[in-house]
């Protein structure tokens, strides 16, 4: 074997066998003097003063099997987890949560606002965000996201990087499409000075319920009733236990079938 091929093998550590060398070493070092650091002041000599009877003292005799028996015995966890320490989150302080709630009611109103849905229905569609966030979060999830909103502001807290962020703003937006579907399948003449008006919204509602049962099956009129009522194909898609794809197509598909029955009068397949 050649002195190269040597110094190979020399090198090829058996996995372990690198660590335990390092332990060898510190377990006969336990028991002499720093020499370096005490020459230069920087340990005074009664930080040295190592008590080696005392409970949990390292034996600098221990031979390099106990060692490895000791290894084998702990588990990685034990070895690489850190200290425990105080649980993660905020104290849910009723004034705190007041606080939060308060900013997001002011935040709420004004995304409503914006979206240019009726002041009448901003308070649900608040309350159907929260409704989201319970549901989410669970409520001591909630309580600890509004005394931080309380604290730290929106800003701080709700950012779409953030699993946080990222249900909240989801909330909204499905909120907010569905408040904006509902008002969309409003009679445009509906009003206090059309006094027909009503009767023939219900008229027409008549008309387009008979037209679902009679164009479309079972699935795809449940499929369109649902969206009819507010529903996203991702809600639909989760009671369903299909994809969100799959919705949009067969809805895409339903209204079709249902467009052309309008016209012709005729169902098609």
């Amino acid at each position: 074997m050649s002195e190269q091929d040597q110094r190979k093998a020399s090198r090829a550590y058996r996995p372990g066998v690198e660590g335990l060398e390092a332990l060898r070493l510190f377990s006969g070092l336990v028991g002499a003097p720093f020499a370096i650091p005490a020459e230069h002041g920087e340990w005074s000599s009664s930080a040295l003063d190592l008590d080696l009877d005392a409970p949990g003292a390292i034996d600098p005799g221990v031979e390099i099997d106990a060692w490895d028996a000791a290894i084998d015995l702990a588990s990685p966890s034990e070895l690489l987890s850190p200290e425990p320490g105080p649980p993660a989150g905020t104290a849910a302080d009723p004034e705190a949560i007041r606080g939060g709630l308060s900013q997001l009611d002011r935040y709420l109103s004004r995304t409503w606002a914006r979206a240019g849905l009726p002041p009448q229905k901003h308070d649900d569609c608040t309350q159907a965000v929260y409704l989201s966030l319970l549901k989410q979060l669970s409520r001591p999830g909630f309580d600890e996201l509004m005394v931080a909103v309380g604290v730290f502001g929106i800003r701080e807290v709700f950012s779409r990087e953030r699993g946080e962020g990222t249900v909240f703003f989801r909330a909204i937006d499905a909120t907010k499409k569905r408040a904006q579907r509902e008002r969309k399948l409003r009679s445009l003449d509906d009003g206090p000075d059309n006094p027909s008006a009503p009767l023939r919204e219900r008229d027409w509602v008549d008309a387009l319920s008979e037209a679902i049962d009679r164009a479309l099956s079972p699935r795809e009129a449940e499929l369109i009733r649902a969206t009819l009522a507010g529903e996203t194909p991702a809600e639909i898609a989760e009671r369903w236990g299909v994809a969100p794809k799959t919705v949009s197509n067969e809805k895409t598909r339903a209204y079709h079938k249902l467009r052309d029955f309008l016209t012709d009068g005729e169902p098609h397949s």
